[in-house]
């Protein structure tokens, strides 16, 4: 599973200089003209996905938040899926073993990595300032998901909520849940 980050406007965006704010904060903007989330957006709403790579894996977008790939349930559901394909109680043993200290080396390596993930949400909280300055932007929305199929559960997850711009921090940046769109508004 990997994690994708996505930005949305109202219609009345300006998408070249939405774009020229994305560079300077070093993200890039590509629309996305058909994605499970857009089904989910307001009439004429567009996303813009802001990877500029594979993935946005490692991003700091949520990373507060518990990965999915971590959880009991997860883990409860793969050792089924595994054993279905045959594998042995051994080899799950050691996948799952493998796993925990995937998990335990990337939480470990989270706490050590605060500092530069509240730099980096503070560079995602001047990237939607930004695009709020010019004044003709009533809002600005930030989501991030995890990928992997599950279209099914986005519509069930999906949540709006809004934060005035003079509210936002990092934190709210850091702490945004999966399927969770976060509206930054202007006033």
């Amino acid at each position: 599973m990997c994690q994708f980050n996505y930005l949305t406007f109202a219609p009345s965006a300006d998408a070249i200089a939405l774009a020229a704010v994305a560079r300077s904060s070093g993200i890039s903007l590509n629309l996305v003209p058909s994605h499970a989330l857009c089904l989910l957006l307001r009439p004429g709403e567009t996303l813009y996905s802001t990877t500029s790579g594979q993935c946005d894996c490692g991003s700091c977008v949520g990373s507060a938040t518990s990965d999915p790939s971590a959880s009991t349930e997860y883990f409860e559901k793969e050792i089924q899926k595994l054993a279905a394909k045959g594998w042995s109680k051994t080899k799950i043993d050691r996948w799952h073993a493998d796993k925990l200290a995937a998990v335990s080396r990337a939480e470990s390596e989270f706490r050590s990595g605060m500092e530069r993930r509240r730099s980096e949400a503070e560079l995602w909280c001047n990237l939607l300032k930004g695009c709020l300055q010019g004044g003709s932007l009533r809002w600005v929305g930030l989501i991030h998901t995890w990928e992997g199929g599950r279209s099914r559960e986005l519509r069930k997850s999906f949540q709006e909520v809004e934060k005035a711009l003079s509210d936002l921090d990092p934190f709210a940046v850091l702490q945004l849940p999966r399927f969770q769109l976060l509206r930054v508004r202007s006033w």
